[in-house]
């Protein structure tokens, strides 16, 4: 059995003009719902064996941040520059890359990929797109990432950030 966990990015800074999109950090609500995010996960991706993720910095920070909640060793986070805005389809062709050692892979990206991905492995169509930070896991029963198909991801499970309402009196 093989378990998946795709997450997209948290919240970047998409105010400030002078970073080029691949350059783009994540801003400070960012860097909080990636702690957040990973601290609601742990149980379920504390044995994560790789974090792949792509390059692009705000990818890059949520998945140092999830090793860093996890107690995971920063070696397991991996860059591939094929996952920066990839399309659901060149996702799904990275993972199937994927060592027969690595039984829980974490892949960080980019929408609409992330979520046409998450669509695309569970077999539903119309899930809502994932939030910024929000993840999707599932399993595969294969013994190989090169044996992941379309519509097999088996107990797909969703979780977004909270969301804050500030109220002014």
């Amino acid at each position: 059995m093989k378990r998946l966990t795709i997450v997209r990015h948290a919240r970047a800074d998409w105010d400030n003009r002078q970073y080029s999109d691949f350059e783009r950090p994540l801003n400070r609500r960012g860097q909080q719902q990636a702690r957040e995010m990973a601290q609601r996960l742990g149980p379920l991706v504390r044995s994560a064996d790789l974090l792949l993720t792509s390059p692009a910095v705000r990818a890059y920070t949520t998945a140092s941040i999830f090793a860093k909640e996890l107690n995971l060793p920063l070696r397991r986070v991996l860059t591939d520059e094929r996952l920066y805005l990839a399309l659901a389809a060149d996702l799904l062709i990275v993972i199937r890359e994927t060592g027969p050692r690595i039984e829980h892979l974490m892949l960080f990206g980019h929408n609409p990929g992330i979520t046409e991905l998450a669509a695309l492995l569970c077999g539903e169509r119309d899930i809502d797109e994932l939030a910024p930070g929000g993840s999707c896991t599932m399993e595969f029963d294969v013994t190989e990432w090169s044996q992941v198909e379309e519509g097999r991801g088996l107990n797909p499970s969703y979780e977004s950030p909270r969301r804050r309402f500030l109220f002014w009196p």
